[in-house]
């Protein structure tokens, strides 16, 4: 399209791609200008005589056309040539073309300056070399020697002789004349063609599938028809009672968040205050009329703060069972704030158990060839700023119950654990499958909500399921085939088709999808949660901490870096491949 050519050589210009840094442009020849002027360069002038061909080059249709031009333009250009004062014709190894060579005089058409279309050779002949008036001798021009060397060339005037490429300068006859941004872009592209290239596998973001998303309103139906019908037992009523508990408790702290961001989207707002003239006088200041021009009203106008969403995505694997109680109350705090804000939210978890499947069964999400296959997996909305008040307090209680089967617990007093439903079990880790998902589900929420700015947010412990590839066709066998985004024979470029962007992977996968998801959406924040820590204690240990880092060696920053997290229970790391 016309908006990524314009791009594609604004970002050529900016390397220097066409070699004019530092250059006056002015000077370079016609056809340099048109050609820069075209690549949409900037600072490009041209001469009310000479924007008559960059009209014309405008105006080209066929071949024949662009063929007549260049001749045309190639000829206003020789009869227009400006010679430089200090330019010299200098022969091929430094000196000067004079001597036993004899000296040509050339004007721009090539004929002598009284312009009876014959050249001037020198009075000296060469060493050993006899040739009648008129001949040039090339033996001294860095061709060959003796009759051989000598090439008449006739005038239009059909008079005359030529001497070839005299003293080995460029002549100002055909062809001779130097385009130099197209040497010089050739040149580039040289530069830029990796020697080395490794195959490539293309493949772009697919659609997520429709049926992806099981709602609200299916999970609260569903998980109250498992837990529902056990409404008397102890661990039923233990539960639920912890959930108010919890919510009680945290009244205290989802104030001071409300405070924090109020505070915040107020001073956003008066930066942004907005002073005008309504056009009505201001009686007050109608005395001072004698030594003040402005006697009007003014008003100050604060525009609307941001309006922010929220979209926050769970790992529902196996490995978050010793977290989950920790990161569900982080979780519904979150939630409790947004509904204090009046902040549009949703709460996705990420599982490959809904729908009872294993790994072994095939992948039912198919997708287009080229677009990258979506795993077996599900995304279940456990909250919505949609829901009602009702729906969400059960839908806590239904989770928390989940959650606390997987921690000790003193059963006399808090009850024997309710079985957890097949379908909203803990298993693997399609985080991968989530992230390319949300490419697809945040840019819906932005618009269907109308915020203007989104906060997506991700609480895993892990790293993601390796299953993702490309869906390909094999012309030999006839079968699909599937490429791994993680390659090592190759390189994989994937393509966003939301912004036209691609991307090389990398082996990391998981960070290289959370780069296509940042750019899928105008002005996001992307957060990402890794939850960490064991047992009773919630301690992270050593290992954990450099492994996230990427801290190679045991040293006194090392300890320090643990010691606070122990401490304070968390770890901030500003700035990351996602940008």
């Amino acid at each position: 399209s016309v908006g990524i050519f314009n791009r594609g050589y604004a970002e050529l210009g900016e390397k220097n791609f066409f070699d004019v840094e530092g250059e006056d442009i002015s000077k370079l020849t016609l056809i340099d200008r048109i050609n820069l002027f075209f690549k949409k360069q900037k600072g490009v002038t041209f001469s009310d005589e000479e924007k008559v061909f960059v009209k014309k080059t405008n105006e080209l249709e066929t071949t024949e056309d662009v063929l007549a031009l260049a001749e045309e333009i190639y000829k206003w250009m020789e009869e227009n040539a400006v010679e430089d004062e200090d330019e010299k014709s200098v022969s091929e190894d430094g000196e000067d073309n004079a001597g036993d060579a004899g000296e040509t005089e050339e004007s721009s058409g090539g004929s002598s300056e009284d312009g009876d279309g014959e050249t001037e050779a020198s009075d000296e002949k060469s060493k050993g070399e006899g040739e009648e008036d008129g001949d040039t001798d090339n033996d001294a021009t860095g061709g060959n020697t003796g009759d051989d060397a000598k090439e008449d060339t006739k005038t239009d005037s059909g008079e005359g002789e030529v001497n070839s490429n005299v003293g080995g300068t460029e002549s100002s006859g055909p062809g001779n004349i130097p385009v130099k941004t197209d040497t010089d872009s050739n040149n580039a592209i040289d530069k830029l063609r990796d020697a080395t290239a490794e195959d490539r596998v293309y493949g772009r973001i697919a659609v997520a599938p429709k049926d992806l998303v099981v709602t609200y309103k299916t999970c609260v139906d569903e998980l109250g028809s498992w837990y529902d019908g056990k409404s008397d037992e102890l661990y039923f009523s233990s539960t639920r009672d912890e959930v108010m508990e919890l919510k009680a408790a945290s009244k205290k702290t989802v104030a001071y968040m409300v405070k924090e961001f109020e505070m915040k989207k107020s001073a956003d707002q008066y930066a942004r205050a907005a002073t005008a003239k309504t056009g009505t006088l201001d009686m007050g200041a109608l005395h001072t009329y004698k030594f003040n021009d402005d006697l009007f009203k003014k008003v100050t106008t604060l525009p609307g703060a941001t309006n922010h969403g929220m979209v926050m995505v769970l790992d529902w694997s196996g490995s978050m069972c010793d977290n989950l109680i920790g990161t569900l109350s982080q979780l519904y705090n979150l939630i409790w704030f947004c509904r204090r804000t009046q902040i549009p939210f949703k709460v996705f978890a990420f599982s490959d158990t809904y729908g009872n499947r294993n790994y072994n069964e095939p992948i039912e999400k198919i997708v287009d060839y080229g677009e990258i296959q979506y795993q077996n997996f599900n995304l279940l909305e456990f909250f919505s700023s949609d829901m009602s008040g009702d729906e969400e307090n059960r839908m806590m209680h239904y989770l928390w119950m989940l959650a606390s089967r997987w921690i000790y617990r003193d059963w006399g007093e808090k009850g024997y654990p309710i079985a957890v439903p097949t379908d909203y079990n803990l298993g693997g880790t399609p985080l991968n499958d989530a992230i390319l998902a949300m490419t697809t589900i945040v840019p819906k929420f932005k618009m269907d909500t109308g915020v203007q700015k989104v906060n997506t947010i991700f609480l895993t412990d892990g790293a993601s399921n390796q299953g993702n590839y490309i869906r390909d066709y094999d012309m030999t066998s006839g079968h699909d085939i599937y490429t791994g985004l993680r390659n090592p024979r190759s390189k994989t470029i994937i393509t966003n088709p939301k912004n036209n962007k691609t991307y090389e992977m990398t082996n990391d996968t998981t960070n290289g999808l959370l780069r296509i998801l940042k750019d899928s959406v105008d002005g996001m924040n992307l957060i990402g949660f890794f939850i960490a820590g064991r047992g009773k204690a919630g301690r992270i240990d050593k290992y954990t901490i450099a492994h996230e880092l990427g801290i190679t060696t045991w040293d006194e920053e090392m300890k320090s870096i643990l010691k606070k997290v122990n401490k304070d229970k968390y770890l901030a790391v500003v700035g990351s491949t996602t940008g």
